[in-house]
């Protein structure tokens, strides 16, 4: 357990007033201030709740955030270069307060912030990175008359936005699951765009090449793809080819679509 606290002062070393403290050993913990006077000084303190050790610690003081709350959400755009693997900004709810109850455990949102992308697409995934385990809310409508599209209270890196329409607002709230008032995280956050191939009316045709060999490579990245339902059953990502069958069976050798392999 982290055994360090937080604890803030005003009036001056000799005559000091407690105005903060935070409720025990946290780690990633942040205090917040409120009613503090413009120009004034304060005070504040790193300790150990036991003796022995010691800790090395990054300490900061941070002005309140600018989307902390819906109508200062930051914009995101949708990109298909965005994904687990490549993130684009990062963010953090230090110095957040909550907008909303939580959709799960209402006091948990005590540090929700808000982005904002408008959709280009009737899919798009969100990417949402981070080492403390937070909950993702996405919302359509428009601040104060917001309606919840799903929750995710147990995030695990991305999740799809399914049923857009072209140019529809979408917010996203964003907070750590801890109820601890102080706890807070960093993370980063993206909208992937699907590939254009995602869906099969879009398919990418394929020529069909004589020989043991592909004549032509097609390369594919599933990243930013999102799922297809063929005959009731779904699939994870998927992308999509077409061919024109230049005979009445293909098979057989290396370029045959019934050899591993063959697909390249």
């Amino acid at each position: 357990m982290d055994a360090v606290c937080i604890e803030a002062f005003s009036g001056t070393c000799g005559t000091l007033n407690s105005i903060g403290c935070t409720a025990g050993p946290i780690s990633n913990s942040a205090l917040p201030l409120t009613g503090l006077v413009v120009g004034n000084t304060y005070y504040f303190r790193s300790f150990q709740t036991y003796p022995g050790g010691g800790n090395t610690r990054r300490l900061g003081v941070v002005r309140p955030i600018t989307n902390d709350e819906c109508a200062g959400a930051v914009e995101l755009i949708p990109s298909p270069n965005i994904s687990p693997i490549s993130l684009g900004q990062q963010f953090t709810t230090v110095g957040a307060t909550q907008s909303l109850p939580g959709c799960g455990v209402a006091a948990a949102s005590d540090d929700d912030v808000w982005l904002h992308f408008t959709a280009t697409a009737p899919k798009h995934t969100v990417v949402v990175a981070t080492d403390v385990a937070v909950v993702v809310e996405a919302y359509s409508g428009s601040c104060g008359s917001l309606t919840s599209l799903w929750c995710e209270d147990n995030w695990v890196l991305d999740a799809e936005l399914t049923g857009l329409t072209v140019g529809q607002g979408i917010y996203l709230r964003i907070y750590t699951e801890s109820t601890v008032v102080q706890t807070y995280t960093w993370f980063t956050a993206g909208i992937g765009s699907p590939p254009a191939n995602d869906e099969c009316a879009n398919a990418i045709t394929i020529a069909v090449n004589e020989g043991p060999k592909p004549g032509q490579v097609y390369g594919f990245d599933l990243e930013t793809a999102t799922s297809s339902t063929v005959n009731n059953y779904t699939t994870l990502e998927d992308v999509w080819y077409s061919f024109t069958a230049p005979s009445t069976s293909l098979g057989g050798g290396e370029s045959g679509l019934v050899q591993p392999g063959a697909l390249r």
